[in-house]
């Protein structure tokens, strides 16, 4: 998952699949803060739910556009916005490595 609201989640955390989320520290719009605190208050004995924050990272930092504001909606207000391809290279590559491991066929 790639700045998801974790700040959604209000109830019991246990997920069923394993989860990996994507989230830069700089992104005001879906804060990695609330990610973190919702690993940590996930259910023991549920599936795995690893966080990956990024320094000096922007929301959509995997878009092929400038850093630049933008106002999502009025709850949010002006946010900022903006490729860091390091960030970028590092999560599609982290991805892949969860995904082969994930769906690896059953032996």
């Amino acid at each position: 998952m790639f700045y998801p609201q974790c700040d959604k989640q209000d109830k019991r955390f246990a997920p069923y699949a394993p989860i990996q989320v994507f989230v830069g520290e700089r992104d005001e719009w879906n804060p990695a803060k609330h990610c973190l605190a919702l690993a940590k208050r996930q259910e023991a004995g549920s599936a795995s739910f690893a966080v990956k924050t990024y320094p000096d990272t922007l929301h959509s930092f995997d878009a092929p556009q400038a850093p630049r504001s933008t106002t999502p909606n009025a709850r949010i207000g002006t946010v900022m916005v903006g490729n860091n391809s390091e960030s970028t290279t590092n999560a599609y590559k982290t991805t892949r490595e969860f995904l082969a491991k994930v769906l690896r066929p059953a032996e």
